[in-house]
């Protein structure tokens, strides 16, 4: 399979949006269950609910930010924001890197109904999940924080 450049730099590597120091931490994701379990439908804190304090040394959420509950909820936001070709509403999921990566390709939403997203055991990022159709696919690899909650960290598209 060929694949397409990442958004980032290898797994490790500090993101636009991380703080210094060094990438966001994959650990302390919520224990799978609803908004945590990767397969539950995508959903979003309501708007009334208050936002977590930021971690120190992390820069506060933007204004009209999302706290996305579930992996799932954040690549589904960042699809739909691509295919109304919405640059600002996409970085409320995703790191400005990951939505240059998704703006340089066709829009493709809906997203493909075969999917696999899995919690890493360890390593950079807590989830990667898969879209796969006939030629190609879709990883997506989401990180948690405790003040803002899932965001997707790196996009990388592969194709047969």
């Amino acid at each position: 399979m060929a694949s397409a450049e990442p958004a980032t730099d290898g797994p490790g590597a500090a993101a636009p949006d991380d703080p210094p120091g060094g990438p966001s931490a994959p650990a302390s994701p919520p224990a799978d269950g609803p908004g945590g379990d990767p397969a539950s439908p995508p959903a979003s804190a309501p708007p009334s609910a208050p936002p977590a304090p930021p971690a120190p040394g992390a820069s506060p959420p933007s204004p009209g930010a999302i706290r996305f509950t579930g992996p799932l909820a954040a690549i589904e936001h960042l699809a739909r924001a691509r295919s109304q070709n919405d640059r600002t509403d996409a970085l409320r999921a995703a790191n400005a890197a990951s939505v240059h990566y998704v703006f340089g390709y066709p829009a493709s939403y809906p997203l493909p109904a075969q999917r696999n997203c899995e919690r890493t055991p360890s390593g950079a990022y807590a989830y990667h999940c898969f879209f796969y159709y006939e030629g190609g696919g879709q990883n997506y690899y989401v990180n948690f924080s405790a003040a803002t909650g899932f965001r997707v960290v790196k996009v990388q598209y592969v194709a047969d």
